[in-house]
């Protein structure tokens, strides 16, 4: 073979291996930026999922609290009424009790 023949054939090997080259690099850039994008995503939706819960997490504490709060009160409001419902029957007993020992003089 000729010299030119030589330099022509390794010429052309060399453009083989470079476009071969070229290619797997190609692919291997675009998996890796399939992983990426994947791993994005991922990352997103791990964000979003938290994001997500804490409102749902801090919405119960608030409804529990509200709840807790309701209960002391509508507590509190039937204590006063049975208190003062005993204080009006004690006074109307001492009055009647009294207006009759008066009405006995």
């Amino acid at each position: 073979m000729p010299i030119t023949s030589k330099t022509t054939a390794a010429a052309a090997a060399t453009t083989v291996t470079t476009a071969t080259t070229t290619q797997t690099r190609a692919a291997r850039v675009a998996t890796m930026a399939k992983k990426k994008t994947a791993t994005r995503h991922k990352q997103e939706i791990n964000i979003n999922v938290t994001h997500t819960s804490e409102p749902l997490i801090i919405r119960n504490i608030i409804i529990v609290i509200v709840v807790v709060v309701v209960v002391v009160v509508v507590v509190v409001v039937v204590v006063v009424v049975v208190v003062v419902v005993v204080v009006v029957v004690v006074v109307v007993v001492v009055v009647v009790e009294v207006v009759v020992v008066m009405l006995q003089n």
